[in-house]
């Protein structure tokens, strides 16, 4: 069905924060036009070519040239900053979004339940505007990463939340999480090899260029069997 509409040309919106926005990519570079300016910081389009967004509209662009992805993901963000400007982030021609959020939530004592409530108000906007909805979940961080002391739950955490929001709204869901998981032990690999290999720093959670392009891959089966 949406490939036929992607034929036809539709607009698909990416929101989320850093790890949507390409943090980790090689080539990561937030030096474009400003695309939000929320609480007084202005954020900036990502320029770089290799973070499974912009393989996503590449792709999206050379495939479907009728059609549109545009990515208004911010660095730092979590769900209740999403949740007070969401009018900043969608637009009426927006027809599909793409959102991963939550992983900034697992700063906050109670970001579990934030989390959920967010979800769920973010959500049923978004259906009530006439959007398609897909919530994605992350990328496995690796263990020295979860461990940090700043953090009160996991990656696991925010998959589940995740899942149970979509499925609670009826809505399309695609977890990362537990794909990578699956992906890495069948081709005998380990979440650190995945996420520390490749150029710049490495932190253990913003995923790498291979880990993009994995993102990115998954996405484009999933988008094109909607």
């Amino acid at each position: 069905m949406y490939q036929k509409l992607l034929l036809s040309g539709i607009r698909i919106k990416i929101i989320g924060d850093s790890i949507t926005a390409g943090s980790g990519s090689s080539d990561d570079s937030r030096s474009g036009p400003v695309i939000l300016t929320i609480n007084g910081k202005e954020y900036k389009e990502q320029m770089g070519k290799l973070c499974w967004a912009s393989l996503f509209s590449s792709y999206v662009r050379e495939l479907y040239p009728q059609s549109q992805v545009v990515n208004r993901s911010c660095s730092r963000l979590n769900s209740t900053q999403l949740r007070d400007n969401l009018s900043q982030f969608t637009d009426e021609s927006d027809q599909v979004i793409l959102l991963m959020i939550g992983a900034n939530d697992r700063k906050q004592e109670d970001g579990k339940e934030v989390l959920g409530r967010n979800l769920k108000f973010i959500a049923e906007y978004l259906k009530n505007e006439g959007k398609t909805v897909i919530l994605m979940s992350y990328p496995p961080s690796t263990e020295q990463n979860e461990s940090r002391p700043e953090l009160f739950f996991y990656m696991s955490d925010v998959d589940r939340i995740l899942e149970q929001t979509a499925a609670a709204e009826e809505i399309r869901f695609i977890s990362h999480y537990n794909r990578l998981l699956n992906y890495y032990k069948e081709n005998s690999l380990t979440v650190e090899e995945m996420m520390m290999s490749g150029k710049g720093v490495r932190d253990g959670l913003h995923p790498p260029d291979r880990v993009h392009r994995l993102i990115f891959e998954q996405v484009v089966r999933e988008v094109e069997t909607l």
